[in-house]
């Protein structure tokens, strides 16, 4: 923005989120390449960062369930398996990392460790 307006153009900044890291600037208008007039107006489009989203928390759910909530959520899900030998606990969420309550961005991963009766 400083560089520009020293050029002697008139700057609106504009926020959105976005992929890129909190400052980027994303999108510009008119585009770059475009002879403009001192005086003239552009408007630069700046990144706020990803969205970050809460997780929810999914321990106690069978893991259908949990995986659908998290998913929904915008979350992507890795599963692994640990032996139980209490048969409450087959195919329920025993934990989860990161926990629920907690923020993440969107699409981040989210482990769950789901139970297996032996």
């Amino acid at each position: 923005r400083a560089r520009l307006r020293a050029l002697g153009f008139v700057v609106k900044v504009v926020r959105a989120r976005a992929e890129e890291a909190a400052g980027t600037v994303v999108q510009q208008s008119p585009r770059a390449g475009v002879e403009l007039r001192k005086g003239s107006a552009l408007t630069l489009t700046v990144s706020t960062g990803p969205a970050r989203v809460t997780i929810p928390d999914v321990t106690g759910l069978d893991e259908a369930s949990a995986r659908l909530e998290l998913e929904s959520a915008g979350f992507e899900v890795r599963v692994t398996e640990e032996s139980t030998h209490d048969s409450g606990e087959d195919g329920v969420v025993l934990r989860q990392t990161p926990s629920g309550g907690s923020t993440a961005k969107e699409g981040a991963i989210v482990a769950l460790v789901v139970g297996r009766y032996d």
